[in-house]
This record gives C-alpha cells, sequence and structure tokens, in this order.
C-alpha cells in the first residue's frame, strides 16, 4: 500500500455547488498545484477523490468529481487532507528558513521524553522558534546548534536538551 502523507484538511462548505474550503500546509503549496487526487481520512480509512477544479486564491477551494451540491460535500468537511508520498514536492524552507522543513517532526527532549509535533516554524530576530502543543498549549521552542543534539530523518525525530523550566513558561 502507498504511503500517504498528511498535507492538512478540510474546513467547510463554500457556495452551493460542492466547492470545499481547504487549509494546506505551506510546505505542500506546490504538491496541492500539481495533483489531481486527494486522499480524506474517513472512517478510519484514507479514501481518494479526484478534483474537479481548485481555486488558488484565498480561501483555497477544491471540488471533487461526484459531489457536484453542498450537500454532497458537507459530510468531507473538517477531515484530514493525505496524499501519496511519492507525489510529494519538496520546496525549500520558505523565508530561507534554517529549520523550515523540520514542520512534523517529533521533538524529545533528552530528559523530559517526547515533548509534541513541531506544528509551524516562525523566525524571530534572533533564531528560530518551533511552535509546538505540549499539556494542552501551545509553546515556543527555540531551535539552534546548541539545543539539538541529533536530527533523525527517517523516523522525523530532533532531539534536544532544553534548559531546565524552559517548559514550564
Amino acid at each position: 500500500m502507498q504511503e500517504l502523507v498528511p498535507i492538512g484538511y478540510t474546513k467547510k462548505a463554500h457556495g452551493v455547488k460542492g466547492a470545499i474550503r481547504v487549509s494546506i500546509k505551506d510546505q505542500y503549496l506546490a504538491t496541492f498545484e500539481e495533483i489531481d487526487v486527494l486522499f480524506l481520512a474517513l472512517k478510519g480509512r484514507n479514501i481518494p477523490f479526484f478534483i474537479e477544479s481548485k481555486v488558488f486564491e484565498t480561501p483555497y477551494r477544491v471540488t471533487f468529481e461526484d459531489h457536484p451540491t453542498r450537500e454532497s460535500i458537507e459530510p468531507l468537511t473538517n477531515k484530514e487532507i493525505l496524499v501519496q508520498k511519492d507525489k510529494i514536492i519538496m520546496e525549500e524552507a520558505p523565508n530561507d528558513l534554517m529549520y523550515g522543513a523540520y514542520v512534523d517532526y517529533l521533538i524529545v527532549d533528552n530528559t523530559e521524553g517526547e515533548i509534541g509535533t513541531i506544528s509551524e516554524i516562525q523566525e524571530f530576530p534572533q533564531q528560530e522558534m518551533a511552535i509546538v502543543f505540549y499539556q494542552n498549549k501551545e509553546i515556543l521552542l527555540p531551535l539552534n546548534e546548541y539545543l539539538i543534539e541529533s536530527i533523525d530523518e527517517d523516523s522525523k525525530t530532533i532531539v534536544v536538551s532544553l534548559p531546565d523550566g524552559l517548559l514550564d513558561l
């Protein structure tokens, strides 16, 4: 079976002609522009949906073949969007971020254990920060060569050595 990669999620229906809004992670926008099939996670299965048309302006939207009405698209709202891994177009990190390619990597502290998965990388004046959901809240973790001990591309894991008390802020 082909490995699938999450690239975003569906939002709410748009208009009355079967369009649905989609939120696509920035690093997958080039992939989204080129593909003609999206997989949606429905009832524990990944179901393929063939794209009839796409709109590349905010808000991004798609219409699927065999779903011409708002009523037919409603069950597809708020679902994870996946694409085949071999269809992913890798781009350089946005804004020349050094760590921008590590979105979706798991952060593991060498003393605290698993912290969470990076949802976004933001650039601040002195360094890049990973946005991670930890203990029911969004936190910022600094990314730099002094805190990162190792990066495992295969398991998508970053091992860090965070200063004491950083997670308590």
